[in-house]
């Protein structure tokens, strides 16, 4: 079988660990070393990715890269200095389209955050996991003055849950930790359509004259986002024709990418007044007469992945440049190599069906930690050649052949060779 579970595992080989580690931990160790050996069964995949940047980040979970095509092209691949020899790297627009894919290293966000535009950090469940009941997320960024700066948030299992740092003007993510966060989460960038550090303004209409006559104070857009509404409520209620009606303000990101503003009232307005709300000179307009409830729209926020993350760890993302001049998206198809992912759970996949390879790394585990060096490198090495008569059984007729051709016949891809 080319992949299997912890569970399905758990009953043939739990017994082959150390008394006092148990068998996931014992995993954990193991398998990283087995996966680093080689381009095992099930190790090998295809994955499609697309970018508008000159970059691109492999998906997680890969290893290495091993081939691609860009738009259906298929282009090579070039290590991290390559192209420092021969233009440099200074270029926005990526390297030049003759050096391909060239290795980038690792960042620690699948993107890079545009200086130029103002973020709200966000945490959300990743996919169909509930949101992380414990645990905690640091995150090290530099903000739009160029200073270092960093904020924490603690997990207790509602969400969205927001890094609260001063300015919200985030230029670049330096590092992304997360530490003891029990379920899987996702941290997102999301980007709001007026900075956060400049003011917005509510003015109302009394008798739906069209005349908004009654302007309120101008209050920071970060605490709108955050909820920090006490002084806009009392600075609206002292309108006297709202009559100290207003409860509460909020804030909700609509299906459309747009933040509705919610006000609540303890009775209705006088018929035919109305409210604006302003950002940046645009003003939405909503009919408040009659009604306890009311929604505007302030804003827009485009949100963009920038990290996952589990249990205790730093994710890092690894890089490839390539040439996107103009920019525009492009298509990249990709072959690579799985990496080894902690395991965490009984249903966790293990990509390597091999029992008796999975046996012999545990044992071998086991002498190294009893100094037995000798026996530790027999299993060590009876666990690879098992991987290897696997992978020769797998391929079948499918392998790569050499033919010499000594009269250079048409079918013969290397010609007269003596």
């Amino acid at each position: 079988m080319p992949a299997t579970t912890v569970s399905a595992i758990t009953t043939v080989l739990s017994s082959y660990v150390r008394p006092d580690f148990d068998f996931l931990s014992s995993l954990n160790m193991v398998l990283p070393r087995i996966y680093g050996m080689g381009y095992w069964r099930d190790l090998v995949y295809e994955d499609v990715v697309s970018t508008d940047h000159p970059y691109l980040s492999l998906p997680e979970g890969a290893e290495s890269l091993i081939s691609a095509t860009v738009d259906d092209n298929p282009v090579g691949s070039r290590s991290v200095w390559a192209d420092y020899r021969v233009q440099g790297t200074g270029s926005t627009s990526g390297p030049d389209p003759l050096f391909g894919l060239v290795d980038d290293g690792y960042a620690p966000t699948i993107i890079d955050l545009d200086p130029s535009k103002s973020y709200l950090i966000e945490l959300e469940p990743f996919e169909e996991y509930t949101f992380p009941t414990s645990g905690s997320v640091k995150i090290k960024f530099i903000d739009s003055d160029g200073d270092p700066d960093s904020g924490t948030v603690s997990l207790d299992g509602t969400y969205p849950v927001t890094l609260n740092n001063d300015s919200f003007s985030i230029s670049q993510i330096k590092s992304v930790t997360f530490d003891e966060v029990n379920s899987p989460v996702e941290i997102k960038a999301l980007e709001v359509g007026v900075a956060p550090e400049e003011a917005f303004e509510f003015r109302y209409d009394a008798n739906g004259d069209n005349n908004f006559e009654t302007q309120t104070s101008s209050f920071p857009i970060a605490d709108l986002i955050n909820g920090d509404t006490a002084d806009m409520v009392t600075a609206l209620n002292a309108i006297p024709d709202f009559g100290g009606n207003l409860v509460t303000i909020s804030s909700s990101l609509n299906a459309g990418g747009l933040v509705d503003v919610i006000l609540i009232f303890s009775s209705a307005l006088p018929s035919g007044s109305k409210l604006k709300i302003s950002a940046q000179n645009t003003w939405s307009s909503v009919s408040v007469g009659g009604s306890t409830v009311m929604g505007l729209t302030v804003m827009k926020r485009v949100e963009t992945t920038i990290a996952r993350g589990v249990g205790s760890n730093v994710p890092r993302y690894r890089r490839f440049r390539l040439s996107n001049p103009t920019p525009k998206t492009k298509i990249v198809n990709l072959l690579l190599k799985r990496s080894f992912t902690p395991l965490t759970s009984d249903d966790d996949i293990i990509y390597l069906g091999n029992l008796n390879a999975i046996k012999h790394g545990l044992l071998g585990m086991i002498a190294e930690d009893n100094a037995d060096l000798e026996r530790a490198e027999y299993h060590w090495s009876i666990c690879k050649k098992l991987l290897e008569e696997e992978m020769d059984a797998h391929r079948g007729s499918v392998r790569p052949t050499v033919k010499f051709d000594p009269f250079g016949g048409a079918g013969s891809p290397i010609y007269n060779s003596m």
